[in-house]
């Protein structure tokens, strides 16, 4: 049950770290221009 929940805090963690690496690709991009 335990290492469940650890696979799963991970995978949101990994989630949030896609988040916020595409925010600050689109502010890039954004500025590129």
């Amino acid at each position: 049950k335990f290492y469940k929940h650890q696979i799963k805090v991970q995978l949101i963690d990994r989630l949030e770290w896609v988040t916020i690496l595409l925010k600050y690709n689109e502010i890039f991009n954004e500025k590129k221009k």
